[in-house]
């Protein structure tokens, strides 16, 4: 399959036939084709390959086990989205678990809540560093972001903005700070309870809405004792983590959609249209990615084609009834596996560059030693120990860096480059 490490993952879902279906007495048309691979038997179609293929015979927990590799990434300094796709009753919001509760039995657990619990464990492994994380929830319901968390009646219309470098940001969104799972299992189910839903043909309660729950990771490296003797900020990362169900296409001649409802899907499909757009246009190479046709596509900007490892998971239908929608969502996920995105290790920039001169400090340093000579007198060694740089310090301003607002004093750079600047001569001399 060649090197796939930063395109996007995609796996294939599949559904049991449901009872609707049996009573129909339609027929399985799924073929599988080794661990990976799959084709629609019924319609003679060409053979698909993906990262991941789930039968409609796994678990949840068999599920489950294709997220660790991005979990793990995301408490390293990663952001990460999985988003699922299919049509109406395809299984997406049960694959998610958007609407689990904790008393559901472990077994029937969805990806997030698996998730929640597993990211708490992974971060109190992580003793050199502090944490602290919170979340959102929106829906996008007839192309309105509604805030599923918010208790606010009279709160500001939630807006997309983007910022400086480039990151997809949301203004006037509830966000909710959060310390254990049992936190982010209460604000789950708080605004899934609020989530749009409806009852049709093909599904008893169709999701109505597009669903974004984030996660928003903040880490902060302990200092050492020779950072806290200088008052140098410790290293940052600020990540964030996009669990997307999306609504499920719909066709009005087999929902019976009328009305609200029927309104409702006629925006569904909007959204998944310029989507699937989104998606060809990355996939093809294209000069230009509309991502700005929806505002779901707009959220997903950093995920499709941006700074995120992604995680697609494409929920088919097994029955003949289904066959024509099942095999164009086959075919979307497979254009999807040709996404490449720009995954980086979010870092506070003030942190990277201090880190920089001091390995550049430690590199001259070295060789000065190595030829048997030592530092001048006078040499700047710290910043106590320059009474230049020590009374500038108190007059340069701070700066908050990221979302956990760690704050960076330039002064420490100073200092660091008048340093190395005098050691770059003494090698010159040597």
């Amino acid at each position: 399959m060649g090197d796939r490490s930063d395109t996007v993952k995609v796996a294939i879902r599949v559904r049991p036939l449901v009872e609707r279906e049996n009573l129909q007495q339609c027929k399985n048309i799924i073929k599988y084709i080794g661990e990976t691979a799959l084709q629609v038997s019924e319609a003679a179609s060409k053979m698909y390959t993906f990262d991941y293929v789930y039968p409609h015979t796994s678990a949840q927990g068999d599920v489950y086990s294709m997220v660790q590799p991005i979990m793990e990434a995301f408490i390293n300094g990663y952001n990460g989205t999985i988003f699922a796709y299919g049509q109406t009753g395809s299984g997406k919001t049960h694959t998610m678990g958007t609407n689990s509760n904790s008393s559901d039995p472990v077994a029937n657990w969805g990806i997030i809540p698996r998730f929640v619990h597993d990211i708490h464990s992974g971060l109190q492994a992580k003793t050199e560093w502090a944490f602290s994380m919170k979340l959102t929830f929106i829906e996008i319901h007839e192309n309105t972001i509604r805030d599923l968390l918010s208790t606010d009646s009279k709160s500001k219309e939630v807006t997309i903005r983007e910022a400086t470098n480039g990151d997809i940001l949301l203004q006037n969104v509830y966000e909710l700070e959060v310390n254990s799972p049992a936190d982010l299992m209460k604000a789950l189910e708080r605004g899934s309870l609020n989530r749009a839903t409806a009852s049709t043909l093909m599904n008893d309660s169709s999701s109505r809405s597009h669903a974004i729950f984030t996660i928003y990771l903040t880490q902060s490296k302990k200092p050492t004792e020779e950072e806290m003797d200088e008052d140098l900020p410790g290293d940052c990362l600020t990540s964030k983590f996009h669990f997307v169900d999306l609504a499920g296409s719909e066709r009005l001649k087999k929902t019976g959609a009328v009305g609200k409802t029927m309104a409702e899907g006629i925006a569904i499909n909007s959204g998944l249209l310029a989507l699937s757009k989104v998606v060809a246009a990355l996939a093809e190479n294209k000069p230009h990615i509309p991502y700005r046709d929806a505002k779901i596509t707009r959220l997903l900007q950093d995920s499709l084609g941006g700074n995120s490892k992604t995680l697609m998971i494409a929920c088919v239908s097994p029955a003949d009834f289904n066959s024509e929608e099942t095999t164009l969502t086959l075919q979307y996920a497979y254009r999807a596996k040709s996404i490449k995105n720009k995954p980086v290790v979010n870092r506070d920039p003030i942190s990277v560059k201090i880190e920089a001169l001091k390995t550049r400090i430690s590199e001259l340093e070295h060789f000065i030693n190595s030829k048997g000579l030592s530092i001048p007198a006078g040499t700047v060694t710290s910043p106590m120990k320059s009474p230049s740089i020590q009374d500038t310090s108190s007059s340069v301003n701070t700066s908050t860096i990221g979302m956990g607002g760690v704050v960076a004093n330039n002064a420490n750079l100073a200092w660091k480059n008048e340093y190395i600047a005098e050691l770059e001569k003494n090698n010159e001399r040597i």
